[in-house]
């Protein structure tokens, strides 16, 4: 008798892997799993900086790079 492995996704976030147990989660789903608050911070999927307004609706896939970004004052 076989056992089906549960679906999860393999992603790069902020340099280091992390798996999702969903086969197809979202930026929020991510944020959640990482327990991020999503207050005052950017995301880039794969380089590209992703509007706030597209993480509910943006599907991440296997092998994706998130970096998630928090501004900082130097000088």
């Amino acid at each position: 008798m076989s056992q089906k492995t549960p679906a999860t996704t393999k992603l790069m976030v902020n340099g280091e892997v992390t798996h999702l147990p969903d086969a197809h989660p979202t930026i929020g789903a991510l944020l959640a799993h990482l327990k991020q608050s999503p207050q005052g911070i950017a995301i880039a999927l794969n380089g590209q900086v992703l509007p706030r307004s597209q993480w509910d609706a943006t599907t991440l896939c296997d092998g994706q790079h998130v970096e998630i970004v928090a501004p900082f004052q130097g000088g």
